[in-house]
């Protein structure tokens, strides 16, 4: 007669093999089952099994039988479906500050969420990713440290680098020889075109949004970071929304779709012409995406942004006039 901690193993076990081996489309006999246990050392009677099953069934595990030549055993549902993990696995893989080494070890975690039959789906690499190097190395471990301050209601310690020419000729981030670190509220993380930056305050209160590369000798201080209300009016003054209205024809709507998402708001401005009002918390990128569709698209307000890409477009014609 087995104790109760014997029990215990067996159900824990049970659980296990029904985890690691079994999904929809892959199923396990009782028979399995028992020469499963019998492997780990764990010796078990058919009935006990039923019992388990049940158990494990009031628990909430989702587990579905099947009638063939004798009854199958499956995990029915799971937490996340397999799509869910590809997704969460397309992410790491595509994330710009996850190294490669460091990403294939997160997916090989993310492998316990499923049966072992569906591990290889997750390797399976649907997002197109650049190569790691370096530099990325370097920002994950950057990332890092801001989670933790985050998490932590801690503020950061760093000195700030530039961009300079190398002896090699080469751009790259350097430190001035007498830059002093500056202490910093971290507050946000920001990804975007495959770019990491750090967005928070400084200790006047002012929002600061900086490259994680360009961050150098990075430290977690005791402080606590500003209060949240402070922190959260710096974050609002660094991606403040600019409302702006475009006109283009409608060819060009999947292009301002594309670019924008779907959240606009689109007008007819006359005979295969629309108008799109829509907000941007960034324009920096606006001028060089509007000079790639040259007078297919047009920025009509609001006026102080519309001069500014004016004397831009002015001052580009004198620079290549012949």
């Amino acid at each position: 007669m087995p104790n109760v901690s014997e029990k215990k193993k067996k159900l824990l076990c049970l659980l296990q093999i029904l985890l690691s081996e079994t999904d929809s489309e892959h199923t396990i006999t009782l028979p399995e089952i028992l020469q499963r246990l019998e492997s780990m050392g764990i010796p078990a009677e058919r009935k006990s099994i039923y019992d388990d099953i049940e158990t494990l069934r009031s628990a909430g595990v989702m587990i579905g039988t099947r009638k063939r030549k004798t009854y199958q055993y499956f995990v029915e549902r799971r937490t996340f479906s397999v799509e869910d993990l590809q997704m969460i696995a397309g992410a790491i893989r595509s994330a710009p500050f996850i190294p490669q080494e460091q990403a294939e070890k997160l997916l090989s975690k993310l492998g316990i969420l499923c049966s072992s039959h569906q591990v290889e789906e997750l390797s399976r690499e649907i997002f197109a990713v650049e190569e790691s190097g370096p530099a990325k190395n370097c920002v994950f471990s950057t990332v890092q440290l801001l989670c933790r301050a985050i998490s932590e209601n801690r503020k950061v310690q760093f000195i700030l680098r530039k961009w300079q020419l190398t002896p090699q000729g080469k751009p790259a981030y350097t430190a001035e020889a007498k830059a002093k670190p500056v202490s910093v509220s971290p507050w946000k993380i920001l990804t975007e075109r495959g770019h990491c930056e750090l967005l928070g305050s400084t200790e006047e209160g002012t929002a600061m949004r900086v490259p994680l590369a360009a961050l150098e000798g990075l430290e977690l201080l005791s402080e606590e970071r500003q209060a949240i209300s402070e922190a959260s009016e710096a974050a609002e003054q660094g991606k403040k929304a600019e409302k702006i209205i475009l006109e283009f024809s409608s060819e060009q709507l999947s292009a301002v779709a594309e670019r924008f998402g779907s959240n606009i708001t689109v007008e007819s401005a006359g005979k295969n012409k629309l108008r799109a009002a829509l907000k941007i918390e960034n324009s920096s990128g606006l001028f060089d995406w509007l000079f790639s569709h040259g007078p297919e698209i047009r920025l009509t307000a609001p006026k102080k942004l519309v001069e500014q890409f004016r004397e831009r477009t002015k001052s580009l014609a004198k620079l290549y006039k012949s």
